[in-house]
């Protein structure tokens, strides 16, 4: 495990990633209102974004446009593989959806009960 000058967490998982990752979300998430294998997420990407943030957190709701837009940069780019997955912080099943149903990637689904809030 490395934390890089940026503070970015960067973890060497030795072709270990999908159990690291199913272990960390589950393994279904969201596409969309599809439910898919996290496996089909996260296998062979050079890198895998956890995102946590809430429809009722105002900075949160200023940065996800912008993250929208870099991610979708990034997606046309090429290079180097990115995926990125929603960890809500919503207190309901209906605030998550609200906010979600405008995100390009995919997400942990609200019923799975996994919150990692800070």
């Amino acid at each position: 495990m490395l934390l890089t000058s940026n503070n970015i967490l960067e973890i060497n998982m030795s072709g270990k990633g999908t159990k690291f990752f199913e272990s960390l979300l589950g393994p279904k998430l969201l596409e969309g209102d599809k439910e898919v294998d996290i496996k089909s997420v996260v296998d062979g990407k050079d890198y895998v974004a956890i995102y946590h943030s809430a429809h009722w957190c105002p900075p949160c709701r200023r940065f996800t446009p912008a993250f929208i837009k870099a991610y979708e940069e990034i997606q046309k780019k090429g290079g180097k593989s990115l995926a990125t997955v929603f960890v809500t912080c919503d207190k309901s099943e209906g605030q998550f959806k609200e906010y979600f149903k405008d995100m390009p990637w995919h997400a942990v689904p609200f019923s799975a009960g996994v919150r990692i809030c800070l």
